[in-house]
């Protein structure tokens, strides 16, 4: 919950095959979008940053727009 400041009803998911955000909702549906697709990733928590790895490829997964 704290990566998305402002909100409190959504969790990041690591799955087999990608990385999705889900809203927490009592009602029969969720929203479920995928964020990053890929198999076999793997998701880092470190000091508040989201680092994820994909193969070779490193990245930090950034929850908010970064001002230009």
């Amino acid at each position: 919950f704290e990566f998305v400041p402002g909100r409190s009803d959504l969790v990041l998911l690591q799955l087999q095959d990608g990385i999705y955000v889900v809203e927490i909702d009592d009602r029969s549906w969720q929203n479920v979008q995928q964020l990053y697709a890929g198999d076999y990733l793997t998701m880092i928590v470190n000091n508040g940053q989201i680092l994820v790895r994909d193969g070779d490829i490193y990245f930090e997964l950034l929850t908010e727009p970064i001002a230009s």
